[in-house]
């Protein structure tokens, strides 16, 4: 490097140790913040195009052009300087936990911050304490106003009453909580024939009112590695069109509903490993039921949307300019319904406590908030996860097997060990167990047992329960309930 490389570097590093300090997140990256009195903190990624932006900017200050390696100088020692700090600071993505409420990142150039408390919602320019992580896929919310409507959401889907109270419900709850341990996100499921509008209500309303990005709606992941990702980049993840979903596809969607990690070398080190989370509130949709597991529908609100009738439908540019004109007013009757969730939350008594408790009696709330009746959208919750596990467990060529042998077979109960089960439904029984050498069916008793584990809760639901008793043989048990 020239010596005026070498001084240009000095004085753009003098800079920017005057208006930024260092420090890293957890997985140490590093970053530069900049807190002041007059605006909320704001940080940036020193790898990243914007602090190389405001390099090239201080360079331009002294009337000289930074060139790459000047750059790659500057960020060589900020990152040191990070490193060194020692200073680890939680950066969550655009919303974060703080006493008695929640802060959600607008993402606009004044670095405002919507804080909800159970006093209310306001927004804000100065004053906030989290440092929060933006992406270069995040775009802004729209800004808020002083009365807002959630009704006017109903001009823009097509459920019934109980449904959008439902739908309401979910984005309310993925609004409100943070990427933390004790978040557990249900999954939204959308299934809808063609004309419902159900790609418009993800890309446009969905996307528009929890988590502007330029990622939009996308063809589900390939692979862990990009979901992981996907689920880094923005809070919120949706994907068009999902027409099948493997065990292993169902296996990975459940960590990220209540939180996982994939575990990988750090770029250029054989030893240093980086910890990447999985977890986020995720939206799938398609033209039919493609959850394959009892598991995975536990976790998942799965709801239905109607055709439009040819003559209620609006073009989507229409579409589109309505909903923009009515989106301040939508957020915030949304962020003032969360509000006042927060406040009943702590007394509330959940009537179905489901798998997603949390979410269970964040139901319970809306329902008290909204003047509805006690367990009128809890019990409405209740029968579609039911109705989900029955239709995994038809769909599950195991599931349906085992729950045929104790209920077409003209025997009521069966036991014996793993191995003569599968024996039994292979080639005792006139059941159609399918290509055997496929996945969809076990290959050996092995994974039999493990398979059927899974598939307990849903076929209790069905009336048929599965038991497994130690002893120096494990014995099964299958018994039809409605028989007894």
């Amino acid at each position: 490097m020239s010596k005026v490389d070498n001084q240009l570097s000095k004085k753009i590093q003098e800079d920017l140790d005057k208006e930024f300090t260092y420090c890293c997140n957890e997985n140490k990256e590093t970053y530069a913040v900049k807190k002041g009195p007059f605006h909320n903190p704001i940080t940036y990624s020193i790898y990243d195009d914007d602090f190389k932006a405001k390099c090239y900017e201080l360079g331009l200050n002294h009337d000289e052009h930074v060139t790459e390696s000047v750059y790659k100088k500057i960020i060589e020692i900020c990152s040191a300087k990070a490193y060194v700090s020692k200073k680890i600071i939680h950066m969550p993505l655009r919303v974060a936990a703080i006493e008695d409420g929640i802060e959600i990142d607008q993402g606009d150039e004044k670095h405002t911050v919507f804080q909800v408390k159970k006093d209310g919602v306001k927004s804000i320019t100065s004053g906030s304490q989290t440092y929060f992580k933006r992406s270069a896929a995040m775009l802004s919310l729209p800004d808020l106003i002083d009365d807002g409507d959630i009704n006017e959401l109903k001009d823009y889907v097509t459920f019934e009453e109980i449904p959008f109270q439902l739908f309401v419900c979910i984005i309310t709850f993925w609004l409100a909580h943070p990427k933390i341990d004790s978040t557990s996100y249900p999954l939204l499921i959308l299934i809808a024939d063609q004309g419902s509008g159900k790609t418009f209500l993800c890309k446009t309303v969905l996307r528009s009112l929890i988590d502007p990005s330029i990622f939009g709606v996308q063809a589900y992941p390939k692979n862990m590695q990009d979901l992981v990702l996907a689920s880094q980049l923005s809070h919120l993840q949706i994907y068009d069109n999902v027409t099948y979903l493997s065990l292993d596809d169902a296996n990975i969607l459940c960590i990220m509903s209540t939180g996982g990690s994939l575990t990988t070398r750090r770029l250029y080190s054989n030893s240093q490993v980086v910890n990447h989370k999985l977890h986020a509130p995720c939206v799938l949709n398609g033209l039919i039921n493609f959850v394959p597991t009892p598991d995975l529908a536990q976790r998942c609100l799965m709801l239905e949307l109607p055709v439009l009738e040819p003559n209620n439908r609006r073009s989507e540019k229409e579409l589109m300019d309505a909903f923009s004109e009515a989106k301040p007013r939508i957020l915030t009757g949304l962020l003032k319904l969360i509000s006042q969730v927060f406040g009943v939350l702590d007394g509330i008594e959940v009537i179905h406590k489901e798998r997603m408790l949390d979410f269970s009696k964040w139901i319970a709330a809306v329902e008290k908030v909204q003047g509805l009746e006690a367990g009128l959208l809890q019990n409405a919750y209740h029968q579609i996860l039911v109705e989900s596990q029955i239709d995994s467990v038809q769909g599950d060529q195991l599931a349906s097997a085992v729950h045929q042998a104790v209920t077409e077979t003209g025997k009521d109960s069966w036991s014996g060990t793993s191995k003569e089960l599968l024996t039994h439904l292979e080639t005792s029984m006139k059941i159609d167990c399918g290509d055997t050498r496929s996945n969809k069916w076990p290959k050996n008793a092995i994974a039999l047992s493990k398979r059927l584990r899974i598939a307990k809760a849903a076929l209790l639901v069905q009336g048929v329960e599965v038991t497994f008793t130690r002893g120096k043989e494990r014995i099964i048990k299958i018994t039809n309930l409605e028989t007894y």
